[in-house]
This record gives C-alpha cells, sequence and structure tokens, in this order.
C-alpha cells in the first residue's frame, strides 16, 4: 500500500478535526490561500513549508498518542 503525503494527510486532518483553513494555516504559518492552493493541487509546497507541514502533522500524531 502507497504511503500517503503530507498534503493528503492534511486534508484528513483537516476533514477530522473540523479546522477551517484559517486555523490550519495559522497553525502551519502560511497564508491560507497557499494551503487552499495545495489541497486544490493548483501549487506544491515549497521545501520550507514542506517542512512547516511536517512538523505540524508531528504534533498532531503526538497530541493522539498523548490522548490515547
Amino acid at each position: 500500500m502507497e504511503e500517503k503525503n503530507d498534503i493528503e494527510r492534511l486534508k484528513e486532518f483537516k476533514k477530522s478535526s473540523g479546522w477551517s483553513y484559517h486555523k490550519l494555516s495559522n497553525h502551519i504559518g502560511v497564508h491560507y490561500q497557499t494551503v487552499v492552493g495545495w489541497f486544490i493541487g493548483k501549487r506544491s509546497p515549497s521545501l520550507l513549508a514542506t517542512e512547516k507541514i511536517q512538523k505540524f502533522l508531528k504534533s498532531v500524531e503526538r497530541a493522539e498518542s498523548a490522548s490515547r
């Protein structure tokens, strides 16, 4: 099975959490329109943005693990 990429994982998080694009973008550290662009496939994250996404996803995973 193919591993999900960071944007797919981010989409799943947004859907399951109910977070808005604004809240998600604030936590990642980018403009909300940037996140929208990633989600609809008009933009790809830069190297710096990819690092921010991965850091955010790791923090989410840690929080979920701690709550179990």
